[in-house]
This record gives C-alpha cells, sequence and structure tokens, in this order.
C-alpha cells in the first residue's frame, strides 16, 4: 500500500473493473457472512445524492420507469441530483451516469410522485406545478426528447377540490388505454370521479370507464377520502385495484376488489371481509401482483385476510379465495410489513419491505420468493436497511431490482436510489468495512483473481483521488485510510475501490502454450531477440534470443503446465529484451508493480539477471546506461542488487523451487523494493533500495532477462509476467 499517495483530480480510467462505492464518515455496516447462493449487492455505477434545497424539503424518490437498453427514469421530490439542478425528474444512462440533456427545455417545480414510459419513449408524468414555469396540470407528457408535449391535453386533468391531490399510480396498458389512481374527485373541474380513472393517448378522459369508489374517514369528517394506489392489469382486460376504500359502486369492499373492462365490478373475485388488522383499523394493502396464470399476491399491514391468520401476505385465488399451498411468511422484531413487490421473468416474486426473516431465514428488508412461496435460496442481500424501505421498485432487463424512495443505505454515498446486481464470482467484492472518525476507513476486498486494486476517494462524487493500492496480489487485500486530514471538506467522504489498469505487458500465457509453439504472437521460439530496429541503430547485438517452452511438471513435480526455459552461454549476449506495447512515463504514472515466477535450478550453471530498462532521457536503448532496478540470481543461491557500484548481496534464496518476485518502481524517487519467496508459501521479505543505473528516468519501455560476462553459463525457467502500471 502507497502510505503517501499522489492525490489527482482525475477520475479512474473506465477500463478498471468497478467494484463498491462505499461511504466513509456516514458509514455504519456492509454485507458481511456470505449465504448460501447467489448475493446480490447494491451496484456502485447508479450511486447518487438526491436532496432540495430548500430548508426542510424532502428529497423523495417517488417513482420509477425502466427505459430500453437499460436507461432509467426517476421522478420524485428533488431538485438537485449530485448537487445540479434537475427539478424532479431525471434520467439515467444504461452506464448509469445522469443524462444531461433530459428533461429537454425545463424542469418541473413541485414534486412529481407517479410517472409511466410509453413504448414510443414519451413519459406521462403525475403531478408538479409548473414545467419551465409554465402552469401544467396534474398529469402532463414528455416527449422522448424530454420537451413538454403540446399532442398531450387533460385540460385542468384530475384534481381534489376537498383537500390535496395526489397522483399514485399511472398504468399503459395501450395507447389509448391509460389507467391513472390516486386522491382526487374532480376531471377537468366538470365530470365527478373517485380516485381511478382511464384516459386515451391525447389525455382525454374516457368516460365510459367509471368506476366509483368510497371511503368513510374520521379523519377528514363529510370527506371521500378513498385512494387508489395499486392498478394491475389481466391479459383479458379486467383490472386489479388496490388502495384505502371500503365501498365500490355502492357495494361493501375493502381495499381490493376486481373490476371489469366497463368499470363494473367482476363479482366472481370475493374476498369476504379482506384485509383486516385488529390493533389498527386502517391496515391496508401496500401492493398486489398478477402471477401467471392469474392468481393473485398481495402485502400490506394485515394481520388477517377474510378471518385468517397471515403475516402480511397472502396469495389468492382466481374467485378470491386464499390459497394455501402460498406458503410465505414474513416475521419482525416489531411487526411485518411487505411492501413492494415485482415478478420477474422467471415468475418468482422480488418483495421489498419491513422484515427480518422469510419463511424462518434471515432476510432483512429484501427477499425472492419461489412462484409458490418457497424462498429463493439463489438470491441473497443482506444489507439491512431497516425502516428505510422503498416507496417503489421496478425490474429491470436482467430482473435486477431497483429500488426507489426516501433512505441512506449504510455504507454508500448515493440515498433514495439503489439498484442490485449480482456478484460476479472470482471477481473481487467487499468483504468488510468500518469507519471511526478516530481511526478511519477501513476497506477490506475478497480478491481471488489476484488483481491490483486502487482505493479512490472523493467529496462530490465527481473528482476522484486514488488515496492507496495493493501491490501483493492477495486473495485479500485491506485498505486503510486516516481519518487525519487537513482538507476540511474531508468529514464527508466517499470511497470507491476498482482494478487497476490492465497490465502494460503480459507473458503469463506460458502455462497455455504447447511446448515448441509461439508463447507469444509475432516472436517464434528460439529467435526471440532483440526489435530489428534497435538492432540497425547499433543499440543492441545481433545475437538472437535463445528459449524454448517446456513442460513445467518435466522438472518440478509440483509444478503444471508450461514455462520459458532460458540458456545462455558466454556470447549469447542478453536475451529477452521485451519491450512494452505501450510507454510508460513518469508524468503519467507513479509507480510500476513487475511480477515474475522464477525456478533456478541448482549446480553451478544456475542464475541470471532481470532488469526493467528505459531510454532515461538518452534517446535510444544502451546496456550501460539504461539498466533500471537490476537483480541477479547467482549460481550459488544469493539474490544481489546493482546500482552501478559492486553487488550488494540481499541474502539467499531456494534454489529448485519456484520463487515469486516483485518490484515496485517509484519513477518520481527512481528507487525500487524488492519482495520474493516460494511459490505459495510465505514470502520472506527482503528490501533493497537502489537507484536506477543512470540517476532520473524518463520512461520505462521494456523488461529484460540477460545474461553477463561474469557468469559464463546460466540456466532459469520464467512464467507469469506482468509489468502493471500504478496511479
Amino acid at each position: 500500500m502507497n502510505p503517501q499517495p499522489t492525490r489527482s483530480t482525475q477520475p479512474p480510467s473506465r477500463a478498471g473493473r468497478s467494484l463498491l462505492l462505499l461511504l466513509g464518515s456516514l458509514c455504519l455496516s456492509l454485507p458481511g457472512a456470505r449465504l448460501a447462493g447467489q448475493t446480490y449487492t447494491v451496484d456502485p455505477n447508479l450511486q447518487h445524492v438526491f436532496s432540495h434545497s430548500v430548508a426542510g424539503g424532502s428529497d423523495f424518490v417517488q417513482d420509477l420507469a425502466v427505459g430500453p437498453n437499460g436507461s432509467l427514469y426517476v421522478v420524485g421530490q428533488f431538485d438537485t441530483v449530485d448537487g445540479v439542478k434537475r427539478g424532479n425528474v431525471v434520467r439515467f444512462l444504461p452506464d448509469g451516469t445522469v443524462d444531461p440533456s433530459y428533461p429537454n427545455g425545463g424542469i418541473y417545480q413541485g414534486g412529481v410522485t407517479a410517472c409511466a414510459l410509453q413504448d414510443d419513449g414519451k413519459l406521462i408524468v403525475g403531478l408538479g406545478v409548473t414545467f419551465n414555469d409554465v402552469d401544467v396540470p396534474f398529469l402532463s407528457r414528455l416527449t422522448a426528447e424530454g420537451a413538454l408535449d403540446p399532442t398531450f391535453d387533460p385540460g385542468e386533468g384530475p384534481i381534489n377540490v376537498d383537500f390535496a391531490t395526489k397522483i399514485d399510480k399511472i398504468l399503459i396498458a395501450g395507447p389509448d388505454e391509460i389507467y391513472v389512481g390516486g386522491w382526487f374527485n374532480l376531471w377537468n373541474l366538470e365530470d365527478e370521479v373517485s380516485g381511478l380513472i382511464r384516459i386515451r393517448g391525447d389525455g382525454s378522459r374516457d368516460a365510459t370507464f367509471n368506476p366509483e369508489f368510497f371511503r368513510d374517514s374520521t379523519q377528514y369528517p363529510g370527506l371521500n377520502s378513498a385512494e387508489i394506489d395499486t392498478i394491475r392489469r389481466y391479459p383479458d382486460g379486467r383490472v386489479l385495484v388496490c388502495g384505502y376504500f371500503d365501498q365500490v359502486n355502492g357495494e361493501a369492499w375493502n381495499d381490493i376488489v376486481r373490476l371489469n373492462p366497463d368499470g363494473s365490478i367482476d363479482e366472481s373475485f370475493q374476498i369476504g371481509t379482506g384485509p383486516e388488522q385488529p390493533i389498527d383499523p386502517n391496515a391496508n394493502i401496500l401492493d398486489a401482483v398478477i402471477q401467471p396464470g392469474g392468481k393473485v399476491v398481495i402485502t400490506g399491514t394485515f394481520a388477517t385476510f377474510n378471518g385468517t391468520p397471515v403475516s402480511g401476505i397472502v396469495r389468492l385465488n382466481e374467485d378470491g379465495s386464499i390459497d394455501p399451498s402460498f406458503t410465505a411468511s414474513f416475521s419482525g422484531a416489531f411487526f411485518a410489513a411487505p411492501s413492494k413487490m415485482q415478478v420477474d421473468s422467471a415468475g418468482r416474486l422480488v418483495i421489498n419491505g419491513i422484515f427480518d426473516t422469510v419463511n424462518g431465514e434471515p432476510r432483512p428488508n429484501t427477499a425472492r420468493l419461489l412462484p409458490d412461496g418457497e424462498l429463493d435460496p439463489s438470491f441473497v442481500f443482506d444489507l439491512d436497511l431497516g425502516f428505510n424501505v422503498a416507496l417503489n421498485m421496478v425490474l429491470n432487463a436482467n430482473d435486477e431490482p431497483v429500488f426507489g424512495g426516501g433512505f441512506q443505505v449504510p455504507g454508500f454515498p448515493g440515498n433514495n436510489l439503489l439498484r442490485l446486481a449480482a456478484e460476479v464470482p472470482g471477481q473481487p467484492s467487499i468483504a468488510d468495512f468500518s469507519y471511526s472518525p478516530q481511526e478511519g476507513a477501513l476497506v477490506t476486498v475478497d480478491n481471488p483473481t489476484g488483481d491490483i486494486l486502487i482505493l479512490l476517494a472523493s467529496t462530490d462524487l465527481a473528482n476522484w483521488t486514488p488515496v492507496a493500492t495493493n501491490d501483493t496480489r492477495l486473495a485479500e487485500v485491506e485498505f486503510a485510510e486516516s481519518a487525519a486530514d487537513p482538507d476540511p471538506t474531508a468529514a464527508m467522504r466517499f470511497y470507491q475501490v476498482q482494478t487497476a489498469a490492465a497490465a502494460r505487458f503480459d507473458l503469463d500465457n506460458f502455462d497455455r502454450a504447447t511446448p515448441g509453439t509461439t508463447p507469444d504472437a509475432g516472436s517464434p521460439v528460439g529467435e526471440w531477440g532483440f526489435p530489428a530496429y534497435y538492432v540497425a541503430q547499433g543499440a543492441a547485438e545481433a545475437n538472437p534470443s535463445l528459449f524454448t517452452v517446456v513442460a513445467t511438471s518435466g522438472f518440478d513435480p509440483s509444478g503444471t503446465g508450461n514455462s520459458l526455459k532460458i540458456a545462455g552461454s558466454p556470447t549469447s549476449g542478453s536475451n529477452l529484451p521485451a519491450l512494452l506495447p505501450e510507454v510508460i512515463e513518469e508524468t503519467n504514472t507513479e509507480r510500476v508493480v513487475v511480477r515474475f515466477d522464477i525456478f533456478v535450478p541448482s549446480g553451478p550453471g544456475g542464475g541470471c539477471f532481470v532488469y526493467v530498462g528505459g531510454d532515461h532521457g538518452v534517446g535510444g536503448y544502451d546496456s550501460r546506461t539504461a539498466r533500471g532496478p537490476q537483480l541477479a540470481f547467482r549460481a550459488n543461491g544469493q539474490v544481489m542488487t546493482y546500482d552501478g557500484s559492486p553487488a550488494q548481496s540481499q541474502g539467499t534464496y531456494p534454489r529448485d523451487a519456484w520463487l515469486t518476485v516483485e518490484l515496485d518502481i517509484n519513477l518520481r524517487t527512481d528507487r525500487y523494493a524488492l519482495s520474493m519467496g516460494p511459490r505459495g508459501g510465505t514470502l520472506t521479505q527482503l528490501a533493497a533500495d537502489v537507484g536506477f543505473r543512470s540517476g532520473a528516468i524518463d520512461h520505462i519501455d521494456r523488461f529484460s532477462v540477460a545474461m553477463f560476462a561474469d557468469d559464463p553459463s546460466w540456466l532459469a525457467y520464467l512464467d507469469n509476467v506482468s509489468l502493471t502500471a500504478m496511479p
């Protein structure tokens, strides 16, 4: 780990694989123990901060809509996203970034509470007071480009003349079949309605659909307080409606009813007394979904349904009776209230709400059920959101749930919006995170593939500064950053972990090569030497490098695959002078980490030199001045380093065993550190500060294995070579 990293305002390259975003000073906990099945984690590519510029203003995400190619529409009560003015509507591109061109031509003033996306890309918006300072009704539509659509004219739209108007749900069933639910009692200030209407594609009301809902409430005496917040449509045109009501079309119905396409009650769906909660007479249904086959699953704050005890969830048959084969049950410390549901492409139920366990298994707040109500063990998300449940949820094309609401996820910088993504087996993932004002941040990452990782910090989610890297390719990486920082904005620190840029130079394919074949494109076996350009310039000898690819197991019983056998003689000169495909310059990179495995056999001929080189500003290769950090494995088992002075012994190495070697080259101080030890074993730490032979280095462009005149012959095997530019 780099103890004093260079700070930069440039974001990391998108080539690096992003792992997880972490909030330092507000972090409480992160997903801990891994459970059986597929673990889901918060997608770091959709982390944003929603806020309201008015003191005391709310910043909820109220509704979501999934667009084509993975775009996402978000509406709510916020006027900034990541500190930029947005005005209650924002579109995120498939990579999770904000689309700066949407909306086009203005912003909504006043909270937006519902939305629905048409097939042509137009977005119907519920509520909002003005758009671009022009008054709009409580229903309006944006074009695919985000401008106000003049072809959509609902007149004055839905309104509640007795109290504040609410638009809770918009369901698009077809070009001229759009359902709107909420709390309103007039349409266009003329027609009496009661919380549910159907409109056409031009915004006009379809008066042939006019169900009447009523709720007798002591909270607002003399008012009809019926409200519709859930609308689901059957393939045959019938509509399932849930909300706050106790009468439909003059008949007693409690919070759930099924309507025919003309708005009349479907009497074949009988629910009896429906949902009830003995403690709270205002128990209600929070969501309902129609499963393939027509059965209905409902969730809410009820303890019984038609007199039968349930735990906030129940499945109803086609006739409205309880289906006893549905086995789901929820529990919580105080009460269980599953709230939002979606049916995925496999018929499974994704559920979010206030609960601790599902069918007796720990599943805080989020779970997925199989169609029959059994817990789906292949879905695990063990981040406890507490009481901060979602106001809405959608599934994207990959069946990944996206939640919107008013919450701060512990350990993450964004608020009010999160998307879950399945962790990819074998890739790095966060194992633990902690933060305290005294100790700072501590991030532990499972790193099974041995990637080079970078920890970055930000105070604004826009500019990222590398603060630490791991340079040992361990299976578990621990990052630590002290809380002490002279920057006053460091009180709010965001952290991001990414993989480092891909290795500029990689010769790890010997394990996959067949003996006698070309191990690297363009370099025939037995003729791997200096490129013709350097030979023509007189900067290198014309002698070819002689080597063969051999089966590792042929000389090392513990080895597998193939490796590069390098053998020298007094006249063979330098061997394997591999040039990097891209020069690493000091101005762009602070450190370079070179890693390789080497096997040196015992006997008087065992040994070789390894070095990393560059032009050092002299304009061409010169073996006398261009040798960088120089490491010698001598025939007597001594490890030597050189800096232009006599050889310096750094200890001994075990011959007849694979060693893993790393050179950590700091291009700004011209120093490097050496670590080596047996492959798979505990590394013996040998450290040396050895300057480049020529002094200041301008860039690095080669990794070489070489023989010099002081050793008449040598033999070694090389494998898994990589050179990685670090930030």
